[in-house]
């Protein structure tokens, strides 16, 4: 039998969740039905543009440290229920 809570990471964010409240959504965000913590990641470095050259923010990447509070905080409440 799956948890009821759950890791759900996309590109650029992470979240727990909890599999008894459905959504439908394709997006991930912090104020979805179901969602009981969330984080964006974090822009490491700027980049430059391979088309024109300049300095662009970099997209936000979910760091092993997110990962890791996320994994805790989802134990935590799957030994709770």
């Amino acid at each position: 039998m799956d948890e009821r809570y759950y890791i759900d990471k996309r590109s650029g964010c992470i979240a727990v969740r909890d599999r008894n409240i459905a959504c439908d959504s394709p997006g991930l965000h912090d104020d979805l039905p179901g969602v009981v913590w969330f984080k964006m990641g974090i822009r490491e470095r700027d980049i430059r543009c391979l088309c024109c050259g300049q300095i662009v923010p970099s997209y936000p990447v979910v760091t092993p440290e997110l990962e890791t509070e996320a994994q805790e905080i989802c134990d935590k409440l799957n030994k709770e229920k």
